[in-house]
């Protein structure tokens, strides 16, 4: 529309003053839509940094990719369950459920630090998993073991 406007006030002037209107709105777009896509790469090059965070196993809870603890009472027994992920074939992944307690918590969190905690369903908005971090010389059924042994021996014995 204010293209329309804008052509009939330049109609005397020509078809060459419209067209610098036009570019410079498309080069502002542009513009706009390479800082966009900057600050997506800047996410992901930190959330994909995050995966050689040390892992810390202690009676606090889990820390991993740079957050935690998160208390072992916020978490279930770890598990290998198909979670339906968007782009994802196989779906296959190595989790712990999150506690109703824990998923409002990561909801209250911010979009960086949620997309660390795990994999989201699809077409679902809730947090219920913490994934696993693949552990270099074990397998994941050896993770998962690892991870079940930590939360058996600190989810019912100590309390903040």
């Amino acid at each position: 529309m204010v293209l329309i406007i804008t052509g009939i006030i330049l109609l005397d002037v020509g078809f060459w003053a419209l067209s610098i209107i036009l570019g410079g709105f498309l080069a502002v777009l542009g513009l706009l839509v390479g800082l966009f896509l900057l600050g997506v790469g800047q996410l992901w090059r930190e959330r994909i940094g995050s995966e050689d965070l040390p892992v810390r196993l202690d009676a606090f809870g889990v820390s991993l990719r740079g957050i935690g603890p998160i208390p072992w009472a916020d978490l279930r027994a770890p598990e290998r369950r198909y979670v339906p992920v968007k782009n994802d074939i196989g779906g296959r992944c190595t989790v712990m459920p999150l506690t109703q307690r824990a998923q409002a918590r990561v909801r209250t969190q911010t979009g960086d630090w949620q997309l660390r905690v795990g994999p989201r369903p699809y077409l679902r908005f809730d947090q219920p998993f913490l994934l696993l971090p693949g552990v270099q010389g074990l397998s994941e059924d050896e993770v998962v073991r690892l991870f079940h042994h930590a939360w058996s021996n600190f989810s019912t014995g100590y309390q903040r």
